[in-house]
């Protein structure tokens, strides 16, 4: 079961970058 929570909290980690990502694309639309 340790396998099944660290890819639960990957998948969040990725989740939070996936949208820091969307908002920096936002907040600088010339890159």
């Amino acid at each position: 079961m340790e396998g099944k929570r660290r890819g639960y909290a990957w998948a969040v980690f990725a989740g939070i970058c996936a949208a820091l990502a969307a908002v920096s694309a936002k907040s600088f639309p010339s890159s």
